[in-house]
């Protein structure tokens, strides 16, 4: 304990132990660097004082092996410290056991010539007569005073709320506080009568007092190949009057090539001049973009009362600015002889400045066919160019390319970019076309991707992939890969996820998969689909979303919001996953919405059965579960006309619950007040419109948040319907746990395996314990303990339909864990498997998940 006590802060203002710099070279110590304010010093590294006999002190005697008292101890020896300040000093009488010996008199003076004088000295208490100690300690006048080591330890404090300017003093220690108005040197003798060697008896420290304030250059940015002056200003603390003749040091600490005028060196000292000021100029040996740190000394020379020391130091940067220009671009990794592959191409300046003359080219491989560009691009002997022009600092521009292999083999295609100054960027894709129609006999199998185009930084965005099977033959052994970019996040897994599809595939027959990312970075972010089988089956397509900031926040919910509120530009329609069948032929109609008709449905007035009646049928569908506060909630509409008679002018009109935020809404959508619009010229007898998605932000809870629409059109038809769901206020429910479940499958067969994937999360600031997680199954699911794991291996025990995970000692703030049950389908039905989880701070925490079984057909 003594050791580590001797290795703390000495000085009340922190004073730092030096080195003397002169033509000796520097020794153990080095001189502190004090604080611009000139209210405190910085603390020195912990060390060994010099002088010091021994080595560690230690805490209780040890054998004798000389004198009791063998010498004084002084810290610190050699400090700096700003004038008007006031230093503490520590000195203590060590025996030749290491042990500091308590009651030993110890007498402080400052040498004639010098500057400076005693403040305040330790006082002894009344327990030291007790033990014989006599001494009493005072002081004699401001250059003499006579103190007592002391019996404990002691925590002296200035009273300000940092700790970094306390003293820690030793049992056997004593202090003496000294301070100067004005600059000089401070010569300052301890002595004890106790210790009769004349050798160790005494020890000498010297403080230097610097008045001297300073103010350095800040940082600056400039246009790269441009020169910079910059300049340090020293002035008097007292006075505030310029120093003239102190030297300031400046450093390139790193960056890209940079030096001082006039040789381009990298270390520059400058004198002050009548003003206090030193300037430099740095200059850049090439033009280049980067930023150079530099380290600033201030140093006082040899001369001024003291050999030469640097009383503070400091740093600032230098920016050069340029443009700047990259590339990339993303693509399927595999496709087939005749498919359209999609290439995205995104082309961004970086840097801080506008670069000019911008060109982005690419190339058609040969034995490819070039279909389209968005933009159009110009087409000459197989190479795509864009004339950009000028771009602005941090802009980005997003290109598509359309190309048809029409030959198989394996082809690599670059986009490269060049702007003025011969600024280049290149980033190059490689695609395998494999052989038309890849089969399993006769089977050949089609993707579709279906999602938004549009998004905003956060969004949670839903793609729905159908693989269809448009060959003779069955296709078996599907699996489903998504690789996906940087910019793009998956709730459980990252890039890429893999999965398979579960089914076999008869011809005509098809499969819908949903997949839910997050948007995280804004610019064109890019998925890649790729769905093998057995025998070589293969398909690739590419999604690409375009990312941007975050859409401003909806008004206040006691306001109406306003036109100008809305999203100008909104994501395109999205399929809603449950809504909709996970097998239908390619040719089928559009599912029929549920036969059930919604609440407070009204129709409008029925004209005579003998006439031709124009109907509507309105179906709003949303959430089937509880909500919290602060999710998203997600409803979709959509319009039929089972009548006879052609509907035009159909308008669909949508009012949401103001515990409802909407933040985004199909493509067409229009504000009007309170309400989201969409308008259809006509709709023809036996269709359907298009579905309408319309995603809210759950702002309060409510026990029937909801959406309220109606369809109205020319003929005279109304019809009105809503959906609601029940938001709750999200509660930790005692500590800061959250659970999230998802099962990978929305609907499985019968005999089929669906897997539950479950994430454990400490959203706290302190560490959670003893946390346990288990999952209740229903009885038509029945638990495959291979594959079902959690932290440190699988589950504790099953017992019936419950499965127990082993628990977690301690779950540190902002770490998860992951869980994974893999259950068999055993009779068709809609299910619920509800997991729980607790621990030392949460007592019990559920969530559920919801899985459609069906029997397949014979």
């Amino acid at each position: 304990m003594i050791g580590t006590r001797r290795n703390v802060d000495w000085l009340s203002f922190a004073v730092l132990v030096l080195c003397a710099v002169g033509a000796s070279g520097c020794a153990q110590w080095r001189l502190p660097e004090i604080d611009p304010t000139g209210e405190r010093i910085f603390v020195a590294p912990a060390g060994p004082t010099a002088g010091m006999p021994g080595g560690p002190y230690h805490d209780v005697p040890g054998p004798i092996l000389g004198p009791r008292q063998a010498g004084v101890t002084l810290s610190p020896r050699v400090a700096v410290a700003p004038v008007g300040s006031e230093v503490v000093m520590l000195a203590g009488v060590l025996g030749s056991d290491d042990y500091l010996t308590t009651n030993a008199r110890v007498e402080w003076m400052i040498a004639r010539g010098g500057v400076g004088h005693f403040v305040d000295i330790d006082k002894s208490s009344w327990l030291n007569y007790l033990v014989l100690d006599f001494t009493s300690p005072r002081k004699i006048n401001e250059t003499f005073a006579i103190g007592t080591t002391s019996r404990k330890y002691r925590h002296l404090t200035r009273g300000t709320p940092s700790p970094h300017d306390d003293v820690y003093m030793l049992r056997g220690q004593t202090w003496i506080t000294l301070t100067s108005p004005v600059e000089g040197a401070s010569y300052v003798t301890a002595y004890s009568p106790d210790v009769r060697s004349w050798e160790t008896h005494t020890q000498a420290a010297t403080i230097y007092w610097v008045d001297a304030l300073w103010q350095f250059p800040p940082p600056s940015v400039n246009p790269a190949g441009t020169r910079h002056v910059f300049t340090t200003t020293v002035t008097r603390q007292t006075s505030h009057a310029p120093v003239a003749g102190w030297l300031v040091r400046y450093e390139i600490l790193d960056g890209p090539p940079a030096g001082f005028a006039p040789q381009g060196a990298t270390v520059a000292e400058v004198p002050t001049d009548g003003s206090g000021q030193a300037s430099v100029e740095i200059f850049q040996k090439q033009p280049m973009a980067g930023t150079n740190r530099i380290g600033i000394q201030v140093v006082r020379p040899e001369g001024f009362n003291g050999p030469r020391f640097v009383v503070g130091s400091g740093a600032t940067s230098k920016t050069w600015s340029a443009p700047q220009i990259a590339v990339r671009k993303t693509g399927p990794a595999a496709g087939g002889v005749g498919s359209t592959l999609t290439y995205c191409i995104e082309l961004i300046n970086p840097g801080d400045q506008p670069a000019d003359q911008v060109v982005l080219t690419d190339e058609v491989p040969q034995g490819w066919a070039y279909l389209s560009s968005n933009p159009p691009a110009a087409l000459a002997d197989r190479r795509l160019q864009w004339n950009v022009g000028a771009m602005s600092a941090g802009t980005r521009r997003a290109f598509e390319i359309n190309l048809r292999p029409e030959q198989p083999g394996s082809v690599t295609t670059c986009a490269e970019a060049a702007a003025a100054g011969g600024l280049r960027a290149r980033d190059c894709v490689t695609t395998t076309v494999g052989t038309a129609a890849p089969a399993v006999g006769n089977a050949r199998i089609d993707l579709q991707i279906a999602g938004p185009d549009r998004a905003a930084v956060g969004d949670t965005l839903t793609f729905r992939i159908t693989v269809t099977n448009v060959g003779q033959g069955t296709a078996t052994g599907l699996v489903l890969r998504d690789a996906f970019g940087p910019g793009l996040q998956h709730a459980q897994a990252p890039s890429p996820i893999e999965r398979s599809l579960g089914v076999d595939l008869a011809p005509g027959r098809s499969q819908v998969i949903g997949v839910e990312l997050r948007a995280t970075q804004p610019g064109t972010q890019c998925q890649t689909i790729t769905v093998t089988g057995n025998g070589g089956v293969q398909v690739s397509k590419q999604a690409c979303v375009a990312v941007a900031a975050p859409p401003a926040k909806q008004p206040p919910a006691a306001q109406a919001p306003t036109q100008s509120s809305v999203t100008p530009q909104l994501p395109a329609p999205q399929w809603p996953s449950p809504e909709l069948p996970k097998t239908q032929t390619p040719t089928q109609p559009p599912p029929e919405p549920p036969t059930t008709k919604p609440p407070e449905t009204t129709t409008a007035p029925q004209p005579p059965a003998t006439a031709k009646m124009p109907e509507a049928r309105l179906l709003v569908s949303g959430p089937d579960k509880p909500l919290n506060v602060g999710d998203m909630a997600e409803f979709m509409l959509q319009v039929s006309n089972p009548g006879t008679v052609a509907l035009t002018g159909v308008q669909i009109s949508a009012h949401m619950d103001m515990s409802l935020d909407p933040e985004f809404a199909g493509k067409g959508s229009k504000r009007e007040g309170q309400r989201l619009v969409w308008t259809l010229d006509s709709l023809a007898p036996g269709a359907r419109s298009d579905i309408f998605q319309v995603q809210c932000r759950c702002k309060e809870a409510s026990p029937r948040a909801c959406v309220r629409a109606q369809v109205t059109a020319a003929e005279g038809v109304s019809e009105k319907s809503e959906a609601c769901v029940e938001v709750r206020t999200a509660q930790p429910l005692g500590g800061s746990l959250t659970i999230t479940m998802v099962d990978l499958r929305d609907a499985i067969a019968v005999g089929k395996k669906e897997t539950y994937e479950i994430r454990v999360t400490n959203n706290g600031p302190t560490p959670d314990r003893d946390v346990r997680l288990k999952v209740a199954l229903p009885p038509e699911l029945t638990l495959d303990p291979l594959g079902t794991t959690g932290p440190g291996g699988g589950f504790a025990k099953a017992e019936g339909q419950t499965i127990e995970f082993k628990p977690v000692a301690q779950l540190l703030p902002g770490e998860p864990l992951s869980y994974s049950v893999i259950a068999v389908a055993k009779q068709a039905g809609k299910v619920t498997v509800t997991a729980t989880v607790s621990s030392k701070n949460v007592k019990e925490l559920s969530r559920t998940e919801s899985t459609e079984i069906f029997a397949e057909k014979p």
